[in-house]
């Protein structure tokens, strides 16, 4: 082996750890994401069902708070749809004829998957905002309960 060849072999070899990095990289953005996925989905249908038990459960709230929760519950069903739709959103990788096109797409891939969870995260924020409002707006609007002494 010539050394031109000798050299050309290392450069090949160290472009491939790279590409082997950068794909390692990607594939632990996507395990991240699948996770912060599951749990923002897991988040949002945990409040949207607290949302519901406050609804239809016990004393009914009054009327303009009870309007407040069920916009919520809406805006939770929202964000839960926007973390399930993060979740199953696939790309297509079928068209690639090098890595670098690869890379490049499941980059764009990821970048969507992260901001459809982003619009989920914020509008869970929301929703659980105006649930907890109307929870404790409706707490306070209560008669007390303490035995008159």
């Amino acid at each position: 082996m010539s050394r031109i060849e000798s050299i050309k072999a290392r450069y090949e070899l160290i472009r491939q750890e790279q590409l082997d990095g950068v794909l390692e990289s990607f594939r632990m953005r996507d395990s991240d994401l699948a996770a912060r996925g599951g749990g923002l989905l897991g988040f949002s249908g945990l409040m949207m069902a607290s949302d519901l038990v406050f609804l239809y459960a016990g004393k009914a709230p009054q009327q303009a708070l009870a309007d407040v929760a069920l916009v919520a519950a809406f805006v939770l069903a929202g964000s839960a749809w926007l973390a399930y739709r993060s979740l199953a959103l696939a790309a297509n990788y079928t068209q690639d004829t090098t890595a670098r096109a690869f890379l490049e797409r499941w980059e764009k891939h990821l970048l969507r998957r992260g901001r459809l969870q982003q619009a989920g995260a914020a509008l869970t924020a929301i929703g659980t905002s105006m649930f907890l409002l109307a929870m404790v707006a409706n707490r306070f609007a209560q008669p007390s309960q303490l035995p008159a002494g």
